[in-house]
């Protein structure tokens, strides 16, 4: 994305875009909380990455909506 050049502003909502709200969420040791009391904000397609928690990061994407995420586990780094 043209401009974007911090994790914070990957973080901020995204309209105007292809995306409908924001794309980045990072949490340290702990997974994404899906649904409407989840994580919610972060348009379809959004990725999480979980930077904490031991040796391992995971990597989620939103499979959902904005307003109720479903986020989908990626990948591990092992």
């Amino acid at each position: 994305m043209a401009g974007h050049n911090t994790v914070h502003d990957l973080a901020q909502d995204q309209k105007g875009t292809l995306l409908d709200g924001k794309f980045l969420l990072l949490k340290e040791g702990a997974e994404p909380v899906d649904g409407t009391s989840g994580d919610i904000g972060f348009a379809k397609g959004a990725l999480c990455i979980n930077i904490g928690g031991g040796a391992n990061a995971n990597l989620f994407i939103n499979t959902g909506t904005a307003a109720s995420p479903t986020w989908k586990y990626i990948s591990r780094e092992s």
